[in-house]
């Protein structure tokens, strides 16, 4: 607490000058009646001096020198500094971090008071001499202004109101050339909230406040899902988790593996796993245990929550938005997938790859059609781009290769991953050290995705999500590839069959990142428009659903974890599984500190603007007070008649 105006309180020495008064005042004219003795009996004596009878039992005297004591203390400017520099000029841009990270403690609910306070700031209850336009952006992955530049505090405050954490990674650093055209081109200054501050933004005229406090204990999970083995040709389901510790001393906790009602999926129908793991310092365990597939309904897709609980005794964890995740598995009880080579293709490696996969039966073209007699539809097709398939035959999903040889001038060229198509990003594949003799003239699919590219074009394709058939196109010939040497074949094939053949698939039979962007799932039930509700877990936070148009070939990147339930137009409907898995979030790189970056005039000096320091007056409640007395006197005045 200061004052800024100390001067102000020279107004005290009014108090002795009106004490003064009371002690110097003449003394009433005292007239005598018959009846004065009786007044004089109902008097007490005084039991003081001379001056403390003349200052006892005057309540006007305390009342107005309580008045005059306010009175300079209001007129003195009491007021509460900020903590950080308060960036002012005529345009401000305030920036709240809205990323999963900020759900830690009260992180993002102090982020919402101090942007509070700065509105408090500019819009009267500040020494500002004008009032500057204020922009209010929120960021996790993208920025998003929410209120461009105006002067309207209740506009800005009803967005603030409104606005929440979501439970998707940040990117700050990718705010840096926004931001830096507003500094430069709008002569603006910036305020950052958030609980970090990346190098990128260390720009000249922001300002970093920092929010919340890091947690001394955080622990996530980072993997979770249920496979299913067909080993022996027996549904063999298993789970798969993941647990690291980003604390700096060694965390133990219970994990908890529970099958949920499909009806009602926020309670447990089973309980598959539950024991205690110690997780090290900066260090993970990863954790995989089978259960019998009796325990579960094996005749539709299940679902599952992983959960680390703290043991008995132990403190709670800081981030408790990466301690939960869901997993949703096809039946257990599928039907074998059904695998057909055209008469035009030999196999080869690519037979060995889908043979590795379990639960696969492969035939070539001429016994799928002998045993074509329950029109059972055909899983996956292998065969060149010019195989005709028949109108009586549905095919699911679709593979085209060629076993044409290469011209001897066509180069042997390096592959290369496109990092965000997931059927070949973290696969476990060095990709530069693979190298093919790419088709020139291979032709052209609709709306087809590059996965794999050479210096010379797309060599692995994905294609045919619009349609219903997702097809996947070797655009060189396996044999003339050191591809198959490697890993990588069996890899995707097995995730291709997977994803978008395998009979049982529903939307997505494992678990989605809320940072992930996937393709829309296989099938002309999922070829319309759809939309996403959110059922259980976090997900209750975010909007209503999401929607997801036919021209869409991409799920949407959901805000919140939790379960989702797909629908299309006929209303069949398939689970999707959204988690936090995000190690930069959960590991919380937080700035403990409030940073500013000094501008800088034309001549290098510095700019004496965000220099100056701010307050919030505190004098209100004082001229309130004041009032208050006045009226106090008035009714003493009248109750007496005199002072």
């Amino acid at each position: 607490m200061s004052l800024l105006s100390p001067w102000s309180l020279l107004w005290l020495v009014t108090l002795p000058v009106l004490v003064a008064f009371y002690l110097f005042r003449p003394e009433p004219i005292r007239r005598f009646s018959s009846a004065f003795f009786l007044w004089k009996r109902s008097v007490p004596e005084s039991q003081g001096g001379v001056y403390a009878k003349q200052l006892r039992s005057n309540p006007l005297l305390w009342l107005q020198l309580l008045f005059l004591i306010f009175l300079a203390l209001y007129l003195a400017k009491p007021a509460t500094s900020w903590t950080s520099v308060l960036p002012t000029g005529s345009k401000v841009v305030l920036v709240i971090d809205t990323s999963a990270s900020m759900n830690a403690g009260q992180a993002f609910q102090q982020a919402k008071e101090k942007v509070g306070l700065a509105l408090d700031g500019f819009f009267g209850l500040a020494n500002l001499g004008s009032q500057p336009e204020v922009m209010l952006i929120a960021m996790d992955r993208e920025p998003k202004i929410l209120v461009p530049f105006t002067q309207d505090s209740a506009q800005l405050r009803s967005a603030l109101a409104t606005l929440s954490a979501t439970e998707v990674p940040d990117r700050l650093e990718s705010l840096r050339p926004l931001l830096a055209s507003l500094i430069a081109e709008k002569k603006a200054s910036v305020w950052l909230f958030g609980d970090h501050l990346p190098p990128e933004l260390e720009l000249p005229g922001l300002q970093f406040s920092h929010c919340g406090i890091r947690p001394e204990n955080n622990v996530a999970l980072t993997a979770f899902s249920i496979e299913v083995s067909r080993e022996s040709g027996t549904p063999k389901p298993f789970i798969y988790a993941r647990a690291q510790s980003f604390s700096k001393n060694a965390e133990q906790r219970i994990l908890k593996v529970e099958g949920l009602d499909p009806a009602r999926p926020e309670q447990a129908q089973a309980v598959l796993l539950e024991q205690t793991v110690t997780l090290p310092a900066d260090g993970g365990r990863t954790i995989s245990a089978t259960f019998p597939a009796s325990r579960l309904s094996a005749s539709e897709p299940t679902l599952f929550r992983a959960s680390l609980l703290p043991v008995p005794g132990a403190n709670q964890d800081g981030f408790l938005s990466d301690d939960t995740a869901f997993a949703a598995a096809p039946p257990f009880g599928s039907d074998r997938m059904t695998v057909a080579f055209s008469p035009d293709i030999k196999g080869g490696f690519l037979l060995r790859a889908l043979m590795a996969y379990p639960g696969v039966e492969v035939l070539d073209w001429k016994a799928y059609l002998q045993a074509q007699g329950s029109q059972r539809p055909l899983d996956l097709l292998v065969s060149s781009s010019r195989f005709p398939i028949p109108k009586s035959v549905t095919v699911r999903a679709r593979i085209l290769v060629t076993e044409t040889a290469p011209k001897t001038e066509t180069p042997v060229e390096t592959l290369r991953a496109e990092s965000n198509q997931e059927l070949v990003k973290n696969a476990g594949v060095e990709w530069e050290r693979l190298r093919v003799q790419r088709e020139p003239d291979w032709p052209k699919q609709p709306s087809e995705q590059a996965l794999l590219r050479t210096a010379s074009g797309p060599a692995l394709t994905l294609s045919g999500l619009a349609e219903g058939r997702p097809t996947l196109a070797w655009q060189f010939p396996l044999g003339y590839s050191s591809l198959p040497l490697s890993p990588a074949l069996p890899i995707l094939t097995s995730r291709f069959l997977r994803t978008y053949a395998q009979p049982s698939a529903q939307v997505l039979p494992s678990s989605v990142s809320t940072d992930e962007r996937r393709t829309r799932p296989a099938g002309k039930s999922w070829t319309g428009p759809l939309s996403f509700v959110p059922r259980v877990g976090s997900a209750k936070l975010g909007p209503a659903s999401y929607e997801l148009a036919s021209r869409d070939s991409q799920l949407p990147r959901f805000l919140y974890s939790g379960l989702y339930q797909a629908k299309n137009d006929a209303d069949q409907t398939a689970w999707v599984p959204v988690n936090l898995f995000s190690p930069s979030e959960s590991a919380l790189p937080w700035t403990d500190t409030d940073r500013s970056f000094q501008a800088a005039t034309a001549d290098g000096t510095p700019d004496p603007v965000l220099s100056q320091r701010q307050f919030r007056l505190a004098n209100t409640p004082l001229a309130a007070l004041a009032l208050l007395l006045l009226f106090l006197e008035a009714v003493v005045f009248l109750r007496r008649g005199r002072p």
